[in-house]
């Protein structure tokens, strides 16, 4: 019997950050995309991913993030730096991973990652991947790399500690 393969929901409002995704990932993954906030609930609706990939910015993706976390785990994207404090509200609000999107090729790993420990905090390891002082330049500091590398399941909300696909499994 086949092996079942893992399901990915895709949400961006840029179709050529779409499509980028798609050809990262279609041959490992079945991928839904949804080009808006209302086609992601209604695709989330429909089947619960195995895993999210949500932009911040174009599609509210923190709205997004709220509604499925606790039932799938979550990759934010973004196009724009940020800050520091929304890489945390972000993190504390449940997202397993954060990628900026000019480093979209590291994609498949970071999906790896999170599906192989959705119960765990992978912040530990995109510290040694990614270089917040360069993506936040002088607004990151020590204490926000101590307070990253420091943050474990435990500091986020409950919901996320009993694990995703519980209904599933």
């Amino acid at each position: 019997m086949a092996e079942k393969r893992r399901s990915l929901l895709v949400v961006d409002d840029e179709p050529d950050v779409l499509e980028q995704i798609g050809e990262l990932l279609e041959g490992s993954y079945t991928i839904a995309f949804a080009k808006s906030f209302d086609q992601a609930v209604a695709a989330f609706d429909k089947a619960v991913p195995d895993a999210a990939i949500l932009d911040i910015m174009g599609v509210n993706g923190e709205e997004l993030l709220s509604r499925f976390r606790g039932k799938t785990p979550c990759i934010m994207l973004t196009a724009h730096a940020l800050t520091p404090v929304h890489l945390k509200r972000t993190a504390t609000a449940g997202a397993r991973l954060y990628l900026p999107k000019d480093e979209l090729v590291r994609l498949p790993e970071y999906v790896e990652r999170v599906l192989g420990g959705p119960r765990e905090s992978h912040w530990r390891w995109l510290m040694g991947r990614l270089n917040f002082a360069r993506w936040f330049g002088s607004a990151w500091t020590k204490d926000d790399e101590k307070w990253l590398f420091d943050l474990k399941l435990e500091d986020i909300d409950k919901d996320l500690k009993s694990g995703y696909g519980s209904d599933r499994e």
